[in-house]
Formats: C-alpha cells, structure tokens, sequence
C-alpha cells in the first residue's frame, strides 16, 4: 500500500496550493481527486474492504484519508482563515467528505455517475459550502 502510494501520489499533486481564485481551485482540486480516483480504485476498494481485518491497512487508509483532509485544508486556507473556529471545522468537514475517496467512489460505483459528471456534483457542492460559510 505505501509503495501504491508514492507511487500514484502525482495524480493528485496540486502545482498552485491555495492560490488563485476561489473557483479554479475548487475546478483543480475536484479534477485531482477524481483523477486519483480514477487511478487506485482497485486498490481503494480493496483497501476499504480489507481495514476492518488488517490493522496496517486501516492504518494506511487513515493516513490517506488525513493526507487528503490537510490537502484539502491548504488549498481552501483563505476560505477558512476567514471563519469562525466552529464554523471552520464545520466547512472543512463538508469539503472534506465531499471529495474523499469514499464519495467519490459512492458516485462512481453506486450512482453510476461518469467522471465529468462526479466533477460537476463536486464542483456544485464545494461552492455551495463556501457560498454558505460566507
């Protein structure tokens, strides 16, 4: 799992962390994860069925769920500087299970959403959290 890791980290590398305005970074970091997504599915799957027996591979799937939290919190840094501590951790906990793996692969799997549209329900529901937070 942690050579799958390294391994596959580029697909959801960010070049321009946090900068720029509001919408392309929400554009880029919804085209990273689906990307991602579309990459280790097999293995995310796998992985997900798996953790509940194998502690290592909780262990791991933890450790990518929270590198992908601390992602998804320095891309959006403006956005939620500006809020209030419990409105903060409420927004980052919205934003960060709408672009987990896990919702991603709901959309995918069991609503059988097409990449293009898993990015437009993402796209959709980040703006209006941060619409909401202001």
């Amino acid at each position: 799992m942690r050579r799958h890791q390294e391994r596959y980290f580029d697909a959801a590398h960010l070049t321009h962390i946090g900068r720029g305005p509001l919408h392309e970074r929400i554009a880029d970091l919804v085209s990273a994860r689906v990307r991602l997504f579309e990459t280790v599915a097999p293995v995310f799957r796998a992985s997900v069925h798996n953790a509940p027996r194998l502690p290592y591979v909780a262990a791991r799937l933890d450790d990518s769920r929270q590198r992908m939290r601390e992602q998804f919190e320095r891309q959006f840094a403006p956005e939620l500087e500006a809020l209030d501590a419990h409105a903060r951790v409420l927004v980052a906990d919205a934003g960060d299970a709408l672009t987990q793996l896990d919702t991603i692969d709901l959309l995918a799997r069991h609503r059988g959403h097409a990449s293009a549209d898993i990015e437009r329900v993402l796209r959709r529901g980040l703006s209006a959290i941060f619409a909401d937070a202001t």
